[in-house]
This record gives C-alpha cells, sequence and structure tokens, in this order.
C-alpha cells in the first residue's frame, strides 16, 4: 500500500523570523580529540586518499556573433565538430 498526503512536492522556505534567529546561534568549533575519538575513529580503514587537488579553471565562455538564429547554429555546430570534436 502506498499513501501521499496533499502538498507533498510543495517546498517549505524559511521564515524570517527563523533566519534571523539562526544568525543569533552560536557555531562551536570542534575537534576530533574533544570528541573522545582518534583519526582511526573517523576515516574508513578500507579507503586510501592517493591525492587531492582542486580541478582546473574554466575557460572563458564564448559569445557567438551573428543576426539570425540560422548562422548561430551554423556557428554553434562548426564549432562543436572542429573545435570542440563532440560530433
Amino acid at each position: 500500500m502506498i499513501t501521499a498526503q496533499k502538498g507533498l512536492n510543495e517546498p517549505r522556505y524559511a521564515s524570517l523570523k527563523g533566519i534571523m534567529a539562526a544568525k543569533k546561534i552560536p557555531i562551536e568549533a570542534r575537534n576530533i580529540a574533544g570528541l573522545g575519538l582518534q583519526e582511526g575513529d573517523i576515516y574508513n580503514q578500507r579507503v586510501t586518499i592517493v591525492s587531492v587537488e582542486l580541478p582546473a579553471e574554466k575557460t572563458g565562455g564564448r559569445k557567438i556573433e551573428g543576426g539570425d538564429a540560422a548562422t548561430a547554429a551554423r556557428e554553434i555546430l562548426r564549432f562543436m565538430r572542429e573545435e570542440a570534436k563532440a560530433l
């Protein structure tokens, strides 16, 4: 049996009062030792981290000049075939 209620897919938005109250609550910074744990208790023993690095910076976008949609579409297809090699 499956049941559902009205408003199931409607998001709940935070009220201004709730947002302002949340700003006043202090956030405590804790470390592993303060919680009574050790490094081995936190990290999965079967997983080995090989490296951590930031993703490559994205290049700037490209503006397509053209008066009509057909010219712009041809330019996009040309770019995808020749430069991006996506088609």
